[in-house]
């Protein structure tokens, strides 16, 4: 029903972690004494490891599709253009307008 709004919404999130790669940190440290300020830190390791998610889901979901398809093919009632047009379109979309 909805796996391709999902798959869009996981390309919209890949193309924003493309785009805002540079000022995406996460994680802020307060400081304990009252005359330093907030620091960021740890950015490049929640920039990878987010990377890492969005990648090893797609990864495997495809690797599973592909494994169903060619195993199943007399039963397997998929069609795959809905998850291939909504990932498109997510990029495409986040592309354009998921950036700061």
């Amino acid at each position: 029903g909805a796996s391709g709004g999902v798959y869009s919404l996981i390309a919209a999130h890949l193309s924003n972690l493309i785009l805002n790669w540079n000022e995406d940190v996460l994680i802020i440290r307060p400081r304990l004494r009252e005359n330093k300020t907030a620091k960021a830190t740890h950015g490049t390791l929640i920039r990878m490891l987010k990377l890492t998610a969005v990648l090893a889901f797609a990864v495997v979901d495809t690797g599973m599709a592909i494994y169903n398809k060619h195993m199943y093919d007399h039963e397997n009632t998929t069609g795959y253009t809905a998850h291939i047009a909504g990932a498109l379109s997510g990029l495409v979309v986040g592309l354009m307008v998921l950036k700061n």
